[in-house]
């Protein structure tokens, strides 16, 4: 279903209504039980809990021993794009929070990449995520081996490699590398104010609450798998670089399994809600 004109109010201004993720223009019905179809890629790695913990934002906790997941989702038969489709790649870490009256545990995401600049823009101004663009490409399979990369205008900064995928009760490598409950996505959203240098126009946590609309699973594999971001100089990533090369920094890995799943549907975030602030 189409959601309230609130959402749809969105620079550039004075054109009219703009549609997007979470408002598709009339007589379009949405049917959330089909858009998205995700193609999601996932290897778990632990690291020094230091490294990990210098990246999260005041007021989160790191959850756990130091395990994060590096993710690619391939995102296809998109609605709110007329059936046109983008890829993603994302870290996520485990964290808690304790904020005034919400606590809980999330899936706290310090940076995002995404193939189209429409997603971006939207996910940045409406749920604080932070996404930037990178080129992401569908996965190429060959021997039994399934590849992920990304890239910046042909400098190539990321690479996952999936292999032994198997079902869940056959002879797979690895127990379950599904990510652990969580009350759902987390990101710090920080808005610089124009023409005051240091100073901000919005400085706080948004949560991203789990889907709730129909999700249907089409196929689920584990197996193990690796990924590595490579060091970058300035000249070869020069928005970029300081991110990549922070999280190449994360030291010597311990890589904890893969997993690789087929979906149907899910929700538009519209239910985004302020954790502080």
């Amino acid at each position: 279903m189409s959601q309230p004109l609130i959402y749809n109010r969105r620079m550039p201004m004075g054109f009219g209504p703009s549609a997007g993720p979470r408002w598709i223009p009339p007589p379009f019905v949405s049917d959330p039980s089909r858009s998205p179809k995700t193609t999601l890629a996932g290897v778990n790695a632990r690291a020094e809990r230091s490294r990990l913990e210098a990246l999260l934002p005041s007021g989160l906790q790191l959850d756990g021993d130091g395990i994060f997941t590096v993710e690619v989702h391939v995102l296809e038969e998109i609605e709110w794009l007329a059936g046109r489709g983008y890829n993603i790649l994302a870290l996520y870490i485990p964290v808690t929070y304790r904020l005034g009256r919400n606590e809980g545990r999330g899936r706290f995401v310090p940076v995002m990449w995404e193939s189209l600049t429409d997603p971006i823009l939207t996910g940045r101004d409406e749920l604080g995520a932070n996404k930037i663009y990178a080129e992401i490409l569908p996965p190429r399979v060959l021997s039994g081996r399934t590849h992920y990369s990304a890239s910046w205008l042909g400098f190539r900064f990321f690479s996952m490699t999936l292999e032994g995928l198997a079902t869940p009760g056959e002879a797979s490598p690895v127990g379950s590398a599904r990510p652990p409950l969580h009350d759902g996505v987390v990101s710090h959203k920080f808005v610089p104010r124009t023409g005051s240098p240091g100073e901000a126009d919005a400085d706080y946590l948004t949560l991203w609450p789990a889907p709730t609309g129909p999700v249907s699973l089409e196929e689920e594999l584990r197996g193990t798998g690796q990924f590595a971001f490579t060091r970058a100089t300035w000249e070869e990533l020069p928005t970029q670089f300081h991110i990549v090369n922070a999280l190449a920094d994360l030291g010597e890995l311990d890589f904890l399994g893969a997993f690789h799943a087929r979906t149907r549907g899910g929700g538009n975030f519209s239910d985004v809600r302020i954790l502080n602030g």
